[in-house]
């Protein structure tokens, strides 16, 4: 399961787990956060291990401290589910909070039950499980696969009718800034799908430089998301006006 890792390849990786990292740090140095940045913040923290986890497998090094073996099986499940959380907190859609985002969690609290027998192999025994291509867990890797693939896209297709649906209900009041947000949701849920698309016909060294690709074109168009103005700590409201969404009156209390 090891990769050559070249110099090139290596600063790519470095740097994409540097803009995640940096992002957080924008996201949790922002005056007045919101529910939705905090979501965004454990996002970019997820991808930012993700990365350094895939980094680190790869290069070799977690061979040498084979305990780190095995941490990246259940994280690319959570992409799509925090990627909704933080679309649904936006559009009003649906309230985020413990509550409901439990349910979306299922998948990956399964895959993480379903990889205890592994995680609780002796060291020894997982080096040999990475180096054989993950030989007697074969029906977890091929249950992961499915699973990843499956809800990911599914989330995909979700996020991009949520905005559709928000665009179409207030399409004549949008300000320009709200139009570069859902722009901004848009692409972020276009790249995830692209990403996923990816992960059903290439290996993982194109994956996670797909991965690396977004999370620098995600920097880029998150100026919009950090500068938001918003007077509740709490809730974020648009500059739209909408009976569906919001009312001025929201705005103002």
């Amino acid at each position: 399961m090891n990769l050559e890792f070249n110099t090139g390849l290596s600063l790519l990786f470095f740097t994409g787990i540097i803009i995640s990292i940096f992002l957080c740090l924008l996201l949790i140095l922002k005056k007045n956060r919101i529910k939705v940045d905090k979501i965004l913040t454990i996002w970019m923290a997820v991808i930012a291990i993700h990365q350094l986890l895939f980094f680190l497998d790869h290069s070799g090094i977690s061979y040498q401290y084979p305990h780190l073996l095995g941490l990246t099986l259940p994280i690319p499940i959570l992409n799509g589910i925090l990627l909704f959380c933080y679309v649904s907190g936006i559009t009003k859609e649906k309230s985020v909070n413990l509550k409901t985002a439990l349910p979306h969690l299922i998948p990956f609290l399964l895959l993480i039950l379903l990889a205890i027998p592994f995680y609780s192999l002796p060291v020894e025994e997982k080096v040999i499980v990475f180096e054989n291509e993950g030989k007697g867990f074969e029906w977890f890797l091929l249950l992961k696969n499915f699973l990843i693939v499956i809800v990911g896209l599914v989330y995909v297709i979700w996020l991009l009718a949520l905005i559709y649906k928000c665009r179409s209900k207030v399409q004549n009041l949008f300000s320009n800034t709200d139009r570069k947000i859902l722009q901004w949701l848009e692409y972020l849920s276009i790249g995830l799908g692209i990403i996923w698309l990816l992960a059903v016909f290439f290996d993982d060294w194109v994956i996670f430089s797909g991965i690396v690709t977004f999370v620098l074109l995600s920097g880029f168009f998150a100026q919009y998301c950090l500068c938001w103005n918003n007077n509740s700590k709490d809730e974020y409201y648009p500059t739209y006006s909408s009976p569906n969404i919001y009312s001025m009156q929201d705005r103002a209390t």
